[in-house]
């Protein structure tokens, strides 16, 4: 099997490690998203959805999923 070692040089390197270990996060709020859109377009006739809606989704996605922006 495969194996990866990454190497962060701590702290100047910080952000980019917190990325790598959060990925999952970031993946499941993209999803969220993406479901939310997805669904809208889908089953609903109503075109009335806003962009502050979709923001609003959008941090309450990054909310649940303990992400930090």
């Amino acid at each position: 099997m495969p194996e990866v070692t990454l190497k962060f040089n701590l702290p100047e390197e910080s952000e980019e490690f917190e990325t790598s270990v959060n990925g999952q996060k970031y993946r499941d709020t993209l999803n969220d998203l993406r479901d939310y859109i997805r669904n809208k377009r889908k089953h609903s006739d109503d075109t009335s959805t806003t962009w502050d809606e979709v923001f609003t989704v959008f941090w309450d996605a990054v909310k649940d999923n303990n992400i930090e922006l």
